[in-house]
């Protein structure tokens, strides 16, 4: 099973130095674009994170670092490793506040994963990843929609500040979380929130596949999955699924790339290789892309659907179409009503 970060495609994700183990990035392909992105350094950022003057990582930095990097973990005890981590983390984040107290009316950029004001998201090279995706699809759209720490992208931002609102019922709701993304992950951790991750390959609370979970009939009353559908052989029995173990007033949150030219989905079991996969669906994992009215489609699953939009949420948070012409900022709320 796939996602917003495809586990069961891509490598050991290696995060940059804004980010560091609160990743937030989403497939494969945006874990590449994510590795060979610029990271924007001040001043302050570097003084607590080691450094001695101000520059911009470049490849070739990044390279050298990542270098030296492996060679420290080898030689260093793995306890001592991730107390140093850790500290890493907890200077970098603080730079971040000091920023703000710093310079507040610059700070034009609000990520509700992390918490944290920016004078700016950054941009990730899509541009690059030509073997992995359809670059086309990342021409004239906005490509500074990540946020520097967290690396949330629109929908993520947009997803937890419509949780914010419902952090009294998600406390003592039991919620699974499949393909889990670190920056909604880090809102949880900050909130409180507790959920059982899900996976197929990845290293999580549960390894299952959405499409035939095992799991108990309605035993979870939310369910998460972003960025899962269009990996999936077969999308509708996963909702399908996802109704069964989901109580009565049980809530599905999904989202998934919506081609404005498709009207409910476009898809083609006989498509199989990465070329054409890219060509037609516009990534390598990708087994179809949605259209505008695929709400429609869940809602044959037995779900009452509504709409949560980005043009409904603050424009500090960025909640814009990107980083790809098909990232919508539109994500769905499926409720099980118990009366199918």
């Amino acid at each position: 099973m796939c996602g917003d970060r495809a586990p069961s495609v891509r490598s050991p994700c290696i995060i940059p130095p804004a980010a560091l183990h609160y990743g937030g990035v989403g497939s494969a392909a945006e874990v590449s674009a994510f590795q060979r992105s610029r990271c924007r350094t001040s001043p302050v950022r570097l003084f607590f994170c080691g450094g001695i003057c101000k520059y911009t990582f470049e490849k070739d930095n990044n390279a050298m670092r990542n270098a030296i990097k492996g060679i420290i973990k080898k030689i260093c005890p793995k306890s001592l490793w991730t107390q140093m981590h850790n500290v890493r983390v907890k200077c970098v984040y603080f730079s971040y506040q000091l920023n703000e107290l710093l310079h507040p009316k610059k700070m034009r950029c609000y990520c509700p994963c992390c918490g944290l004001k920016f004078e700016s998201f950054i941009a990730g090279k899509y541009q690059e990843c030509v073997d992995k995706l359809d670059t086309a699809r990342y021409v004239e759209i906005n490509q500074d929609v990540i946020c520097p720490f967290c690396y949330s992208l629109p929908r993520h931002r947009i997803l937890a500040l419509w949780l914010e609102k419902r952090k009294v019922l998600l406390a003592s709701a039991d919620i699974l979380y499949f393909a889990a993304v670190q920056s909604e992950l880090l809102w949880m951790k900050r909130n409180r929130i507790f959920c059982t991750t899900a996976d197929l390959y990845a290293d999580v609370d549960l390894q299952i596949d959405i499409q035939d979970t095992k799991l108990t009939e309605q035993s979870y009353d939310f369910v998460i999955c972003n960025h899962v559908l269009e990996h999936v052989e077969d999308f509708r029995a996963t909702l399908k699924e996802v109704y069964r173990i989901l109580r009565p007033e049980g809530s599905l949150i999904c989202s998934f790339p919506m081609d404005p030219a498709i009207i409910l989905v476009d898809e083609d079991p006989t498509i199989q290789t990465k070329t054409e996969k890219i060509r037609r669906f516009g990534q390598q994992d990708h087994n179809r892309i949605f259209g505008m009215n695929a709400g429609l489609l869940i809602s044959d699953a037995g779900f009452v659907v509504e709409e949560i939009r980005g043009e409904d949420y603050p424009k500090e948070i960025l909640p814009v179409i990107g980083p790809a012409n098909y990232d919508m900022n539109i994500l769905f709320h499926c409720r099980k009503t118990g009366k199918r």
